[in-house]
């Protein structure tokens, strides 16, 4: 059984190491934020359900980079899906970078792409779909104008 939380998050958040100073410590911050969340955990659980618990994994906050790749992932489960209805599409490197950074929130990690996909590509590309504007011949070339996505069929 794999459970997820946030619990402990939004301290990390708020307070970091402290407040404008910085600790003379050797503890790194990965040990720092375990401690922080074992701490929000305690006073969220009781120590019974705790006591069952085999292991804590505290996860990084993903880099906008790393939000790229995501985005690519998601593209890719697109364009299968459009690929079963005979529509090609491909997506650009720079309209990759724009979904990801109109999605990057490092508090939220990658759960915002799925969403920002939905609303920035995937809505206007089912518009057209519905509409007979998509050519079937011709890929869907999906790119980035400086204002937004725009879809070259």
């Amino acid at each position: 059984l794999i459970m997820t939380s946030n619990i402990g998050t939004r301290q990390l958040k708020d307070f970091g190491r402290g407040v404008g100073f910085s600790t003379p410590s050797n503890e790194t911050d990965k040990e720092f934020s375990r401690g922080v969340i074992q701490k929000a955990l305690n006073k969220a659980f009781a120590p019974e359900f705790l006591n069952r618990i085999d292991d804590i994994i505290v996860f990084k906050q993903l880099t906008e980079d790393q939000i790229v790749d995501v985005v690519a992932m998601q593209f890719q489960k697109v364009k299968e899906m459009l690929k079963a209805n005979a529509i090609n599409i491909d997506m650009t490197e720079e309209a990759m970078r724009y979904l990801a950074k109109i999605s990057y929130d490092p508090q939220y990690g990658a759960r915002p792409v799925k969403r920002m996909m939905q609303r920035e590509m995937l809505n206007q590309l089912s518009r057209m779909i519905i509409a007979d504007k998509v050519n079937k011949e011709c890929p869907i070339i999906v790119d980035y104008d400086g204002n937004g996505l725009v879809f070259r069929n």
